[in-house]
């Protein structure tokens, strides 16, 4: 796997697409988790951190060397 100093625009877009659908996921798992509580709702919610986590990191490393320190601070 070779790494790519300039990867095109778009999939770069893509990319923060993608993170931030699964904010929004996440959003709306913690909503629902309020309103029905519960093991269910708890075990979906840790789940799916674990991939926005997983996510997050992919990101920061291909990120850092364009932008400096990356952090998610910039989509909350």
């Amino acid at each position: 796997m070779h790494h790519r100093i300039n990867p095109p625009l778009h999939h770069q877009r893509n990319e923060f697409e993608g993170v931030i659908l699964e904010i929004q996921q996440l959003t709306i798992i913690q909503r629902a988790l309020h309103h029905m509580g519960g093991d269910v709702a708890q075990e979906m919610l840790r789940h799916t951190s674990k991939q926005i986590g997983a996510s997050q990191q992919g990101l920061s490393e291909r990120e850092i060397e364009h932008h400096g320190s990356f952090g998610m601070h910039a989509f909350t």
